[in-house]
């Protein structure tokens, strides 16, 4: 599982291009 002090890089990677499409898709959402 995730470690209490930070996740490793992958899954930290994972989450945050996780992130960002989730962002850019309400984003774009929002544009129209």
């Amino acid at each position: 599982m995730i470690p209490s002090s930070y996740p490793d890089k992958t899954e930290m990677a994972r989450l945050t291009a996780r992130m960002l499409l989730e962002i850019k898709a309400v984003h774009f959402n929002a544009e129209d």
